[in-house]
């Protein structure tokens, strides 16, 4: 047993909403893009996101997290 929480995976709608917001070429469900995004300096293990997001303007980055927002998600 790890003692990590099992999670559901991220709802497809959701990666929907943010790939018509931003366009289908930045946002990113690939292994190795969420992989790479998924690990750092921190002591907490790595653990993947459901997607990673590449917004270019500050009202990109605030549409992305109201969209998570709605969905409960960090």
């Amino acid at each position: 047993m790890t003692g990590l929480a099992e999670r559901e995976p991220i709802d497809q709608a959701v990666i929907d909403s943010l790939r018509q917001l931003l366009g289908p070429n930045r946002v990113s469900t690939a292994d190795a893009v969420r992989q790479q995004h998924g690990s750092g300096e921190s002591w907490h293990p790595p653990e993947a996101p459901d997607a990673v997001v590449f917004p270019e303007t500050v009202e990109e980055v605030q549409a992305a997290v109201w969209v998570c927002t709605q969905a409960h998600l960090p």
